[in-house]
């Protein structure tokens, strides 16, 4: 049996012989924490040491991570369109403390051109375990910068015969990964303002018309989108997002 939501049922077990045994099984919605804002086009510093590479790697790279209905994408890297092949882009699992994991199983494409060129590929290794892991781990740091788990670059061939990517061989590995949001013109070390947010009678409202986004506590998302009013909330704890920055509210 697999529970489909919050709440509480009874389960009655019942013989040939009319005994019968109930069980209450209650089931309580998952805290997932506070959800970090991800979204930000980033400059990353790192370190990396390269393997008879077939391209130019740098240290010194541009990460675009954007918001898709309420999920976080990181959608270039390198300079490379992330979003094509990787089904919109390396999805992130916000974990609510502050770090998200990526399932480098399924998104890892780099870059692809055609079956002519090599295809590169984003690995990432677990000590711990000595083997290749399935995630990738990003974390959100005080001062806005976010720390990049080490990974490695692999490239591999199209072999026509047998219609298969084979002879992957790792470029580099990159380590030591910090991404800062960065604006048109450089770093930004500038918070933007935010409007004015005021609470009464089970409604959110703001001195302007804004893009703003509110969340349950428990993470699930109850309005997206642009207004300067969000109406009907049920008493609780909430957060509210506008921008790069939140704040958490209790409706009364």
């Amino acid at each position: 049996m697999t529970a489909k939501g919050a709440g509480t049922a009874n389960i009655i077990a019942t013989t040939s012989n009319n005994l019968a045994a109930v069980c209450i099984i209650t089931v309580e919605n998952k805290n997932i924490g506070v959800p970090t804002i991800w979204s930000g086009h980033y400059r990353v510093s790192s370190n990396h040491v390269e393997n008879n590479p077939t391209k130019e790697y740098l240290d010194n790279f541009e990460m675009t991570i954007e918001e898709k209905g309420g999920t976080y994408y990181i959608t270039s890297m390198f300079g490379d369109d992330l979003t094509q092949y990787n089904n919109g882009g390396f999805k992130l699992h916000d974990n609510g403390n502050g770090t998200a994991t990526i399932d480098v199983s399924y998104y890892n494409i780099l870059r692809y051109t055609d079956n002519n060129s090599p295809l590169y590929t984003l690995y990432v290794f677990d000590e711990a375990t000595d083997d290749w892991a399935d995630t990738w781990t990003l974390k959100m740091n005080e001062d806005g910068s976010v720390t990049l788990g080490d990974f490695y670059v692999a490239a591999f061939s199209w072999d026509e015969n047998e219609e298969k990517w084979k002879n992957g061989q790792l470029e580099a590995l990159y380590y030591r990964l910090t991404a800062t949001v960065e604006d048109m013109t450089g770093i930004s070390n500038t918070v933007a303002e935010t409007p004015d947010v005021h609470i009464a009678n089970g409604t959110i409202t703001l001195d302007e018309i804004v893009d703003i986004t509110v969340y349950r506590d428990n993470g699930m998302i109850v309005f997206s989108g642009k207004t300067n009013s969000v109406e009907n909330l049920p008493k609780g704890l909430y957060i509210v997002r506008i921008g790069s920055q939140s704040k958490k509210i209790l409706i009364k």
